[in-house]
């Protein structure tokens, strides 16, 4: 509930801003005399940049499914398969220092589940793993669900403050991709 206000509150902020500057601005130009094109040139560049604006905001809170399948490549190192859809999402904000969680809930072909699966459990990088709980997991998970998985983790040497976890759900067609940037 903590994150949900203070995402409201950082998007009130940022909308608040990217309102009146631009419009102090429209007004500024409209007392000034100059060329009538030239001041709806300067409105439409304004107006441009505010869409920009507004669209950047949104990607950062809301991420599109680009950023997830980015996140899948991390954590498996291998590339999406064609099959894969994104069923449930989940991110948090980046703090000061970068440092993020991401969850999504992905769907394979059962072939693509059968190949992942045998892909991970064979690679050495990946062992039993020490789950890390985030408000962000728990947003997509719930308790009945959270039974029914099983966790693998990648360890990277040297890098003790990045989690890369992948979950198998018991349906044998979906899975998880937990990524913990610390």
């Amino acid at each position: 509930m903590d994150t949900f206000i203070f995402k409201l509150l950082i998007g009130f902020l940022l909308v608040t801003f990217s309102i009146i500057l631009p419009l102090v601005l429209v007004y500024s130009i409209r007392r000034k005399k100059s060329s009538p094109k030239m001041k709806w040139i300067i409105i439409s560049i304004l107006s441009i940049l505010q869409l920009w604006f507004f669209y950047s905001i949104y990607t950062a809170f809301y991420p599109q499914d680009s950023f997830y399948f980015e996140e899948y490549e991390t954590v498996v190192r291998k590339t999406v398969p064609k099959s894969a859809e994104i069923i449930s999402k989940s991110a948090s904000y980046p703090d000061i220092h970068g440092n993020y969680c991401s969850v999504s809930l992905m769907k394979l072909s059962d072939q693509d589940y059968g190949n992942l699966y045998r892909h991970i459990y064979q690679n050495k990088e990946f062992e039993n793993p020490e789950l890390v709980i985030s408000e962000t997991l728990t947003e997509i998970l719930n308790l009945t669900t959270a039974k029914n998985i099983v966790w693998r983790q990648r360890k990277k040497t040297g890098e003790d403050w990045n989690h890369y976890f992948i979950g198998f759900l018991k349906d044998r067609k979906s899975i998880i991709i937990y990524y913990i940037n610390d």
